[in-house]
């Protein structure tokens, strides 16, 4: 059961046994959240949502598939907002959804984010083994079977 703790002097009583009129609880308010976050497909991606209300909200996570995320071996949803992608997946692009509830409303926000996608060798016919790449400059990789995805990974390694 919940119970508010404002005004003072009802703090701690169950909802049930207050009249209505005596109540100033709060609504979910999101104070802040992650907007955008741009992540390399294996990595860790955490996902930020902050509310305050009366009573304090409870925080859920809806995913792009619009279901709900639980925790499992690759998720973790933690009582201050936070949601980890532990090894990120390109199906797990898009937009997620921040609902924060508690006993006098709800309120959401979306964070929108974006796997960027390795290259991934093999397959039938493809370029397996072929790893030449054709440069222009010195530094700036411009086509092969990496592409811009090398050009990344080279600058950040320098």
């Amino acid at each position: 059961m919940e119970t508010c703790a404002t005004p003072p002097h009802l703090a701690g009583r169950y909802f049930w046994s207050i009249l209505r009129r005596s109540l100033t609880c709060e609504p979910p308010l999101i104070t802040r959240h992650t907007h955008k976050l741009w992540v390399l497909e294996g990595q860790r991606a955490t996902l930020k949502c902050r509310a305050i209300g009366d009573p304090e909200p409870v925080i859920h996570w809806v995913s792009p598939d619009d279901r709900i995320v639980a925790n499992s071996s690759r998720t973790s949803s933690f009582s201050n907002g936070t949601l980890d992608i532990l090894v990120t997946v390109a199906r797990d692009d898009g937009a997620y959804t921040c609902i924060a509830i508690n006993a006098a409303g709800e309120a959401t926000a979306t964070v929108d984010l974006k796997i960027i996608p390795l290259p991934h060798r093999g397959g039938a016919g493809g370029n397996a083994g072929n790893n030449n790449v054709n440069t222009k400059n010195a530094g700036n990789v411009t086509n092969g079977i990496y592409g811009p995805i090398r050009a990344l990974l080279i600058s950040a390694q320098v």
